[in-house]
């Protein structure tokens, strides 16, 4: 069972800035290497003996870690990163600015969602100057 829990693609909200603004970049990676962020995560906030965050009062720091390690994961292969969607109006502003696209999808997303698929080739040259990384480790 726990192979299968392993498969497919984990779905992460990631900070980005813009002129000092946060905004957020919804991103899919491989399951499998999000096994591997959380196994770190827990030499972090865990033990030996019971590797989980089980103080309440360091959930949030392990939440932000835990985005840390996958903006870690994704800058340091970037071809880990499948796909990113964010807002249309960030993604008007990647296009000016950065030069990237949108990527091109054989459907449209519907107005309601407000949200545009990148074309990851040509985000990958500037992940580096969008990510925020939330955590002080």
């Amino acid at each position: 069972m726990s192979y299968y829990l392993s498969l497919g693609h984990y779905e992460a909200f990631l900070p980005i800035q813009i002129d000092n603004k946060t905004h957020y970049m919804r991103v899919w990676i491989e399951t499998s290497e999000l096994v591997k962020a959380l196994k770190k995560l827990d030499m972090v906030f865990g033990s030996p003996e019971e590797p989980y965050c089980k103080d309440l009062y360091q959930i949030p720091m392990a939440i932000e870690r835990l985005s840390d390690l996958i903006i870690e994961l994704i800058l340091e292969n970037p071809e880990r990163l499948k796909r990113a969607t964010v807002e249309k109006n960030v993604a008007d502003e990647l296009s000016v600015r950065y030069g990237v696209k949108e990527a091109e999808l054989p459907f449209k997303y519907p107005e309601a969602l407000n949200q545009v698929e990148l074309d990851v080739r040509t985000l990958f040259p500037v992940l580096d100057k969008l990510f925020v990384k939330l955590s002080l480790n």
